[in-house]
């Protein structure tokens, strides 16, 4: 067994590790947690069809392959949401996967459902992916330092900027440079899917503990208004539930 070989396998481990976390910490409640567990189930699957840890129908995994790349940027574009600084621009997110979407089936229709078509979106759809997670990252981690909080919001988000990175360079390589190093190519982007994915594991692991946190502290305003009168309102700011769900969810 090879260094490629092992790393595939070890690789193909990391991809389930956020899937079955998302699940089991319940954060699949949310849209943005669960369009990331849909994400990496559709690597992991692909990685077991392209290693040939199970047996598809080479058409299928051509069909799934591709496919899979199609839905990477609505999906992601769907999780960074969770990283916006306001609902305003969370709304545009949404509206650039709609966009993105109409981008995809023009080039579908002119090049057809294959691999051609596959490369051309995967450019635009590599940058973008790289150009936020950038931004939300540089934006993230001076929040962590500044304030001291949100820590797994800033493994989360470094942790795409860490894949996506990876995923540039290698498409660069295999799809424009064309190098015939293939088995290294593939070695890279088995250890960026594995690095990536533990530190995304780690930050899920920590947003989780955050996430409650700010679900007792609606569970405790919930119990003040039954408690007090409505006429004279809790004063403290931070039980606020617009405040409070919009930090779980927003």
């Amino acid at each position: 067994m090879n260094w490629k070989e092992i790393m595939g396998i070890i690789s193909t481990g990391a991809l389930l590790l956020p899937v079955l976390l998302v699940f089991v910490l319940r954060l699949h409640r949310s849209k943005c947690f669960l369009a990331l567990a849909i994400y990496y189930f559709l690597n992991f699957s692909f990685n077991l069809m392209s290693e040939n840890y199970i047996y598809v129908h080479p058409e299928f995994k051509r069909i799934f392959g591709i496919t899979n790349n199609l839905l990477e940027l609505p999906l992601m574009f769907t999780f960074i949401a969770y990283f916006s600084f306001s609902a305003k621009f969370a709304k545009r997110l949404r509206y650039a996967v709609i966009a993105f979407i109409l981008f995809e089936l023009a080039i579908i229709l002119i090049f057809g459902f294959n691999q051609n078509a596959m490369i051309i979106i995967m450019a635009p759809d590599l940058s973008l992916l790289l150009f936020f997670s950038v931004w939300f990252s540089l934006r993230q981690i001076k929040i962590t330092i500044a304030q001291g909080k949100a820590i797994g919001r800033a493994l989360m988000i470094s942790s795409l900027l860490f894949a996506y990175g990876c995923y540039a360079l290698i498409y660069v390589f295999y799809y424009i440079v064309k190098s015939e190093e293939v088995a290294d190519i593939f070695t890279m982007y088995f250890i960026a899917v594995t690095f990536s994915s533990l530190i995304l594991s780690a930050g899920l692991l920590i947003e989780n503990k955050r996430i409650k946190k700010l679900e007792e502290l609606k569970t405790i305003r919930r119990e003040l208004n039954m408690v007090y009168d409505k006429s004279q309102p809790v004063t403290t700011v931070s039980l606020d539930p617009s405040v409070i769900e919009k930090e779980i969810w927003n």
